[in-house]
């Protein structure tokens, strides 16, 4: 799986933190710069491009997880911003902002469906088991 080359890379991140400037006009907002550092992150961690990443909901899908697209298109159709599952981590972590999402798949034991952590008040991490997925 190919992905953007660093330009498109580059200019997405900074299309996604013009669009969310500061009223005053002075600088991004921390959410914005944060979630920007999670996609390089994620660019780093794998060193490759095998990961999709969603500007607007703010949500990474990474690696494994791409071999589901039906279980992607149902965690695109629940998490919109007043969707099921955005709500659910929300209410769960009790978290009033909107928290940025990162969705795995990795082999899990087989009782474990997924496995959801909050790394902090801006970042909830998720991995689906992909024996679940496949079966």
């Amino acid at each position: 799986m190919g992905g953007p080359n660093n330009c498109d890379l580059k200019n997405d991140i900074y299309q996604f933190l013009n669009a969310n400037i500061l009223p005053d006009g002075s600088n991004w907002e921390q959410d914005a710069m944060d979630f920007a550092g999670l996609v390089l992150d994620e660019l780093l961690d794998d060193c490759n491009w095998d990961f999709e990443v969603d500007y607007e909901e703010q949500i990474i899908y990474a690696d494994a997880i791409l071999e589901y697209p039906c279980q992607v298109q149902l965690i695109k159709q629940a998490n919109n911003e007043t969707g099921p599952l955005a709500n659910l981590f929300q209410d769960i972590f009790n978290n009033s902002d909107r928290a940025a999402l990162r969705y795995f798949a990795s082999n899990l034991s087989p009782q474990t469906g997924a496995n959801t952590i909050e790394i902090d008040d801006n970042l909830i991490l998720t991995t689906m088991n992909t024996w679940r997925l496949e079966n």
